[in-house]
This record gives structure tokens, sequence and C-alpha cells, in this order.
């Protein structure tokens, strides 16, 4: 039974896994306003990807304090909170790199922009480490001055695998994501958003202690790139290399067997306009209904 002090601790805990979450995502809406108002549109959807990657990978460092602190199942109903999330802020942008080369095998976008956007949200997400360090300074938290006594420990891993089966899992996991949303699955836009949080939630879990399974390159490296137990060739291979494949075979399966446009990613790789999703939505039930 916990003590009155280990259950202080994690009370404690929990409000400032919120307090973070809330002051991040609000300063993620904060700057995509800016850029939305005053960023001319050659690069204002380079940008607005850039903050929506720093802002994911910002709030992914809160996960390891939850998963500690809370246990397995208290993690998996913040990340299905903050997928919805998501889904809700970042209509118009993706936090995940991989929307931007879907962007490339889908002819929409020349492979300049594609590398140069990808470039900046690698950058990004490393740069959510930063942004993180300055959360735990202000030691709100025992936790918090514990984490910043231990930068100087070094990192390790979240793949436990071999490459090969890290590979599967994040390639895979990457395909399902991407080939799940091409279809709609419910007559609601927010029914949609919820099974595809759902989903993204369940492949979380599902591979959280084998690789992480983050299906996001900028948010693997940020949490893992150069970390003992995993190579730098093995974690490109599996951490970006993977889901590129996954991501293009799902492309594959879109040309060949989907004419409407992708409404849903999961891991934060929204591309559509809230317009877009809603036209796009609204046409797909009139033809279910005249079926």
């Amino acid at each position: 039974m916990a003590t009155a002090l280990e259950e202080e601790v994690r009370q404690h805990h929990l409000g400032v896994t919120f307090f973070y979450l809330a002051v991040t995502t609000l300063l993620g809406h904060l700057l995509r306003g800016v850029t939305r108002r005053y960023i001319p549109a050659p690069y204002r959807s380079v940008l607005l990807d850039c903050i929506s990657t720093l802002q994911l990978c910002s709030c992914t460092w809160e996960n390891g304090f939850t998963f500690r602190t809370h246990g397995f199942y208290a993690l998996l109903f913040q990340i299905f909170c903050l997928v919805n999330l998501y889904k809700y802020f970042f209509y118009d942008s993706s936090p995940n790199p991989i929307a931007n080369l879907a962007k490339y095998f889908q002819g929409e976008r020349p492979l300049a922009v594609v590398l140069v956007t990808m470039t900046l949200q690698m950058l990004a997400g490393q740069l959510s480490f930063y942004y993180a360090q300055c959360m735990w300074w202000l030691e709100l938290s025992p936790a918090y001055t514990i984490r910043r006594a231990d930068l100087a420990i070094p990192c390790v891993s979240d793949l436990t695998v071999t490459v090969f089966q890290g590979m599967l899992l994040e390639g895979g996991g990457c395909f399902i994501d991407r080939v799940f949303g091409l279809k709609q699955w419910t007559r609601r836009e927010r029914g949609e958003q919820v099974l595809q949080a759902l989903l993204g939630t369940l492949l979380t879990g599902a591979g959280l202690t084998l690789t992480g399974m983050y299906i996001n390159p900028a948010n693997a490296s940020s949490q893992g790139f150069g970390c003992a137990g995993s190579s730098l060739i093995g974690h490109i291979l599996v951490y970006w290399i993977a889901p590129s494949i996954g991501c293009y075979l799902s492309v594959q399966i879109k040309k060949r067997y989907f004419h409407n446009e992708i409404v849903h990613f999961v891991h934060g790789s929204c591309e559509n306009t809230k317009e877009d999703r809603k036209s796009v939505y609204e046409n797909g039930v009139s033809h279910k209904k005249s079926d």
C-alpha cells in the first residue's frame, strides 16, 4: 500500500503532467496561429509542420513520467487523449515527416521541398529535448528533479528486439496506420477521429516495449538517436527506413484500390484542411447513402 508521501507525489505529478501538456499545447497553438496570419504561403506549410512536430515530440517526453508513475494503462489513456487533441489542432499541418514523404510518393510535392521539410522536422524533434529540459528546470515535480540529475547518464534505446524485427514492427505499424485511414468506417467525422485515435493507441501499446512504436522518425530520433543499445545504422533502418517503406506500400494500395482522399492518419499525419476533410467526408457519406 502506498505511503502518504508516495501518494502525494503521484497526485502532484499527475497535475504537473496536465500542466506540462497544457502549456505545450497552448504554445504550439499560438505559434501556429501567428504562422497562419503572418507567414507567406510558400513557407507557411513548412513552418506549420515544424511547429506541430516540436509540439508532438515535446509532449512525448512526458510519456515516460506517466508510464513510470502511473503505469501502462494510464499511459495508453494519455496517448489516446493526445492523439484526439492532435487531430483537432493539427488540421492543416503534420508532425510526422512520413506524411510529407507520402506527398512526394503521391506526386503532390516536389522531392526538394519534401527533403527540406523533413530535415527541418527532424531538427524540430531534437529541439524538443531542450524544451523539455526547460520545463524540468522548473522542478515542479520530484520526478523532474531526478530527471535533471540523470542527464549525464547515457540514454538507452527503446529497441529491445533485433533490427529486422524492429523494421517489421515500425514498418508494419506505419502501413497499418495509413491503410486504415484510407476507408471511412463511420458516418460521422468525429467517430472517424475516435477510431483512428484508438488504433494509434493500440499500435503504440502493442509495440511500446519492443521498439517504442513511434512510426515517426522525428519523434523516435528525439527520444533515442545515439542511445545505447542500438547502433546509428540500426536506428536509421528501424525508425527511418522501415516507416518509409510502409508509407510507400500504403500509397501503392491507395492508388490501386482507393480513389477518395486520405481523410485521417493516426500518428500525427492529417494532411487536409478542415474544409477539405469535411468536403471529402460528406461526399463519401453521400455516396454511401445513394448506394
